[in-house]
C-alpha cells in the first residue's frame, strides 16, 4: 500500500500563467478578512427535498418520490452574505424576512454562522421567499419559488425599515 500524498493548499499566491482576472480576484479575496460589507437584497429561503424515485404515476407522465428529507439552507441575498461570511469578512445583511417559518429559519441559520441579523426586519404581512427544488438521485426532479403576491401591503413599512437599516 503506497501512503497518500496530501498535496498542500496553495495561500493564494499569483501564479504564471493566471489571467488578469483571475489576479484580481484572488486580490479581492485576500482583502476580505476583517472588511465590512453591507448585504442589501432579498433574503430568501432555499429549500431542498430529497426523495427516491419509487415509480411513473399511472395518471400522468409524473415520478413518484419516497420522501426522504428537507434542508433548508441561506439562499438568495442571504447565501451572499454567508459567502462573504466565509471569506471571513463581516457581512451585514440588510433585508426583510416575514414573520413565519421560513422567515424564523433563517434568522437561525444566520444566527448559528455568528452573522448580526440586527439590520434584518421582520414583516408580519410579508412571505419569506422560498425556493424549493425536489432532488432525486442528486438531479433536480422540479423546482418551485414562492413569494409575496401583494407588494404593496407590506412594501412601505418594509422599505422605511430597510433604509433605517442602511443608514
Amino acid at each position: 500500500m503506497r501512503p497518500v500524498r496530501r498535496r498542500s493548499q496553495p495561500s493564494l499566491p499569483a501564479v504564471a500563467g493566471m489571467s488578469e482576472r483571475t489576479e484580481r480576484l484572488l486580490g479581492v479575496v485576500r482583502r476580505f478578512p476583517g472588511r465590512r460589507v453591507l448585504v442589501v437584497a432579498d433574503l430568501v429561503a432555499d429549500e431542498f427535498i430529497y426523495g427516491r424515485v419509487q415509480r411513473v404515476s399511472r395518471e400522468a407522465p409524473v415520478l413518484i418520490l419516497q420522501y426522504d428529507g428537507t434542508d433548508v439552507r441561506l439562499g438568495g441575498g442571504a447565501n451572499a452574505v454567508h459567502n462573504i461570511h466565509t471569506l471571513s469578512g463581516r457581512a451585514i445583511p440588510v433585508g426583510v424576512v416575514g414573520r413565519d417559518e421560513h422567515g424564523a429559519r433563517l434568522r437561525e441559520l444566520l444566527h448559528e454562522k455568528t452573522i448580526a441579523t440586527g439590520r434584518v426586519f421582520t414583516e408580519p404581512r410579508y412571505v419569506t421567499p422560498v425556493k424549493t427544488r425536489v432532488l432525486a438521485a442528486a438531479s433536480d426532479v422540479s423546482r418551485s419559488m414562492r413569494t409575496t403576491c401583494c407588494f404593496a401591503e407590506w412594501r412601505p413599512p418594509a422599505s422605511t425599515r430597510v433604509l433605517t437599516g442602511v443608514t
